[in-house]
């Protein structure tokens, strides 16, 4: 891992507790790559958890039929980290 951000989905304006499945929610984040980071391509993983829960281990990732497929989402669109 060389960068992360960890905030409520929609910084609490809207708890996952009231969440529908129709629901599309915009959220934007910032991230700040290590300064340790290998130049060159790099992927983001996108991951939830719940806060209440020990331990903050990340939420199944279901598919359609409800089997669980994964904990994260790979974005399709990476970065790209240059050397300073």
């Amino acid at each position: 891992m060389r960068g992360r951000m960890d905030s409520p989905p929609l910084g609490a304006a809207r708890p996952a507790t009231e969440w529908v499945p129709s629901d599309y929610l915009w959220d934007e984040y910032q991230l700040v790559v290590d300064p340790e980071a290998v130049p060159g391509a790099q992927i983001i993983e996108v991951g939830m958890y719940n806060a209440a829960i020990p331990g903050f281990r990340r939420l199944p990732l279901l598919h359609g039929e409800g089997n669980v497929v994964d904990d994260r989402v790979v974005l399709d669109t990476g970065i790209r980290v240059e050397a300073q």
